[in-house]
């Protein structure tokens, strides 16, 4: 009993100590979302809040359509533990989702990457996490496949 209670300990301590894992993170949007009658902005920043030595490249934000088409996309650089990237996008059509999508997000086994999803008629954004390219609700650039 007592070599059972000390292994579950290694290894608690272990995952709380932030010994190298395949986690990725957590990647979100904060900032402000604006819709009206002439367009559509977005400005704020996107972040990685997990506990993680994870660099995310080609980091891009997709405005898109609810059939999958990109309205606006554009690429915000690389991401690290912690840090943060300036988004500023404006355009006239008013997506149904935005998306933060790279290529390096898909290569952890754990990660949490958040997308929005218009709603309320248009008036609000809400947002839905996911943990696999395939969760998304269209398909999405880079190397777009078709969800699941």
């Amino acid at each position: 009993m007592k070599r059972a209670i000390g292994i579950l300990l290694v290894v608690c301590l272990s995952f709380l100590s932030g010994c190298p894992s395949n986690n990725g993170g957590q990647i979100g949007f904060i900032g402000s979302v604006n819709t009206t009658d002439s367009g559509f902005t977005i400005t704020g920043k996107v972040s990685n809040t997990g506990y993680t030595d994870a660099r995310h490249s080609d980091v891009s934000i997709y405005l898109m359509s609810s059939n999958g088409t990109v309205l606006i996309s554009k690429e915000l650089g690389t991401l690290s533990e912690r840090s943060s990237l300036n988004v500023s996008v404006s355009t006239k059509e008013i997506p149904e989702y935005i998306i933060i999508n790279s290529p390096s997000f898909w290569t952890y086994d754990q990660i949490s990457v958040s997308y929005y999803e218009i709603e309320n008629g248009g008036s609000t954004y809400v947002q839905e996490v996911i943990g696999s390219k395939d969760e998304f609700p269209v398909p999405v650039p880079p190397n777009s496949s078709t969800p699941g």
